[in-house]
């Protein structure tokens, strides 16, 4: 991931008024590739979702755009979008899964793995896991990352420019840069 996502993050907590969790926001790739990309997913999946909303809001600034005479202008908007509470924790149970991944011990052993927690926009002093079975019974556990932000708005910044006038229509342009999302 780029550091524009780090900038990212440190804007949410921020903005959240929270305070950054125990994992400093340049450690958090690294403590994302540990857990690897299904917990990493369900980790992030308020930001991701979040996306789509943020960029499409925001778009309404102001009912007149002329017939004729051409507008433009730039700026910065700020979105955010509001969650679920649920949104702040998730659960994800997978099967026929090879603990090896998770355990280098285990490697060829297959069986289930559970993992749960706080998305990054959970709770900042709670800790997720990550624990493996074979035929119902433990044979790893795994303390995972807390929350970024105890937040349930996911704010956004974007840069934007805009072209009207032409028989009463106005095109709207948002700009987020790419980022790497491969963990695994």
């Amino acid at each position: 991931m780029k550091r524009w996502f780090h900038a990212v993050l440190l804007a949410v907590a921020i903005l959240a008024g929270g305070a950054a969790h125990q994992v400093a926001l340049a450690d958090l790739d690294t403590e994302i590739v540990k857990v690897g990309q299904d917990y990493a997913v369900s980790y992030a999946s308020p930001l991701i979702q979040a996306a789509g909303p943020n960029l499409n809001g925001n778009l309404f600034q102001t009912a007149h755009v002329p017939w004729a005479g051409l507008t433009f202008g730039v700026g910065v908007k700020f979105m955010g979008t509001y969650l679920a509470a649920e949104d702040q924790n998730f659960r994800k149970v997978s099967t026929n899964v090879d603990l090896g991944a998770y355990v280098p011990d285990l490697a060829g052993q297959t069986g289930t793995v559970a993992m749960g927690g706080p998305t990054m926009f959970g709770d900042t002093s709670a800790r997720g896991f990550i624990v493996g079975y074979v035929d119902g019974i433990e044979v790893f556990r795994q303390s995972t990352i807390g929350g970024v932000a105890n937040t349930r708005w996911v704010p956004m910044v974007a840069p934007e420019g805009y072209v009207g006038g032409f028989v009463g229509l106005k095109a709207v342009v948002r700009y987020m840069p790419s980022f790497n999302t491969d963990v695994g």
